[in-house]
C-alpha cells in the first residue's frame, strides 16, 4: 500500500474536524503529503471579479477551523463533492481519500447514496470512510473475505497498514434446492472448496490470523468489526443497471461503528 498523498474532504460540518484529524494521523503514518479538499456547492457561480477574493476567504477559514499549517495544501473547487474529490486526486492509486460518514446534509442512513458511496465506487485509490467519535491509531484491522482469488493481492497491499491483521471468512449455507440430497452434496462441496482456499492462504500469510464463523455475513462482520480499528473491504462492483456495491459491502459501509477502508 504505497500512499503518497492523503486527501481529506472538509465541508465545515462538526464531524469533518474529526475526519481531518484522522487524515493528519494517516499522513504521518504513511509519511505522505496532506491535502485538504473543499467543494463549494452554490446554485450560481461567483462573478469572476470576486472569485479570487471568495476562494481566498474560504482557504483562510479552512486553515483556521482545521488548524492547517502552511505545508498542508488546500484545494477548493465549485461542483459536486465526490466529483471534486476525484478531480483533486482520489482517482490516483497512490492517494488515500478520507471522508466522513456524514456531513452537512445530516442524512444518516442515506449518506451512502451520495458522496461517500459514489466516491468509494469511482475512486481508483483507497477510500477511508471515517466512523466513530475519535481518531484511531491503526493497530488492528479486520479483513473480511469471500475467498476470491484477489484475497492474496489484498493482503499484500495492506501489509504495512497495521501490525495485526485478522482475516475473517463467513461460511454461509448455499441456497436451498428442491432435493435435500442435492442440497447436502452442494453444501459439502462448498465447504471443501473453502477449506482448500483457506489452507492456501494460510500457507502464504502465516502472520495473518484467521477467524471462521457461520451465519449471516453482514451481521457477523459488523459484530466483529467493533473489536478492530478499521475494517478493510475489497468489494467487487456490480455492473448492473444501477451500479453499486453488493449487499454485504453496502451493509457494512452503512452500519459499521468503526472506520471502513475500501480498497480497489
Amino acid at each position: 500500500m504505497k500512499i503518497k498523498v492523503v486527501l481529506a474532504g472538509a465541508d465545515f460540518s462538526p464531524y469533518s474536524r474529526t475526519v481531518v484529524k484522522q487524515a493528519k494521523r494517516l499522513a504521518q503514518k504513511f509519511n505522505a503529503r496532506l491535502v485538504v479538499s473543499h467543494c463549494v456547492v452554490l446554485p450560481t457561480a461567483v462573478p469572476g471579479t470576486k472569485k479570487r477574493a471568495f476562494l481566498d476567504a474560504i482557504e483562510k477559514r479552512l486553515r483556521s477551523v482545521y488548524s492547517l499549517g502552511r505545508t498542508v495544501k488546500v484545494r477548493i473547487a465549485f461542483g459536486v463533492p465526490d466529483l471534486v474529490l476525484l478531480t483533486h486526486g482520489a482517482n490516483q492509486k497512490t492517494t488515500l481519500t478520507v471522508v466522513g460518514h456524514r456531513g452537512l446534509t445530516g442524512l444518516k442512513g442515506a449518506f451512502l447514496g451520495s458522496t461517500a458511496e459514489r466516491l468509494a465506487l469511482n475512486a481508483r485509490g483507497p477510500v477511508w470512510i471515517h466512523r466513530g467519535p475519535g481518531v484511531v491509531s491503526l493497530k488492528s484491522a479486520l479483513v473480511p473475505t469471500d475467498l476470491h482469488r484477489s484475497t492474496e493481492a489484498l493482503l499484500k497491499s495492506i501489509k504495512s497498514l497495521t501490525a495485526k491483521k485478522v482475516l475473517m471468512h463467513v461460511h454461509e449455507r448455499p441456497t436451498p434446492v428442491l432435493y435435500y440430497d442435492s442440497w447436502v452434496a452442494l453444501y459439502h462441496m462448498h465447504e471443501e472448496r473453502a477449506k482448500r482456499r483457506l489452507n492456501q492462504i494460510r500457507s502464504k500469510f502465516k502472520n495473518v490470523s484467521l477467524i471462521e464463523v457461520r451465519g449471516s455475513a453482514p451481521e457477523l462482520i459488523l459484530n466483529h468489526a467493533r473489536k478492530y480499528d478499521v475494517t478493510v473491504m475489497h468489494p467487487r462492483k456490480h455492473q448492473e443497471l444501477f451500479r453499486g456495491f453488493g449487499k454485504v459491502t453496502a451493509r457494512v459501509l452503512r452500519n459499521s461503528s468503526k472506520p471502513v477502508l475500501v480498497m480497489h
